[in-house]
């Protein structure tokens, strides 16, 4: 089961897995490459930037919160 949800479980549009090999920031930039020429090519069909692809450096299922004294 854990391997399958490594497979299905997707943070940015890209697997855990892609994370931890480093794959990820090759896939999001061509996602990116991808985006912009779609917006150049068509620039009536979007009314907004396109998606943030950027990748993310880390991630927490429970992010622990600042204590405010």
């Amino acid at each position: 089961m854990v391997q399958l949800h490594s497979f299905t479980q997707r943070l940015n549009f890209v697997t855990p897995e892609q994370c931890h090999k480093g794959e990820h920031i090759d896939v999001l930039k061509k996602r990116q490459d991808v985006y912009e020429l779609a917006k150049k090519k068509h620039p009536e069909r979007w009314s907004r930037s396109t998606r943030d692809w950027s990748p993310h450096t880390s991630v927490a299922l429970n992010p622990m919160k600042e204590i405010q004294k």
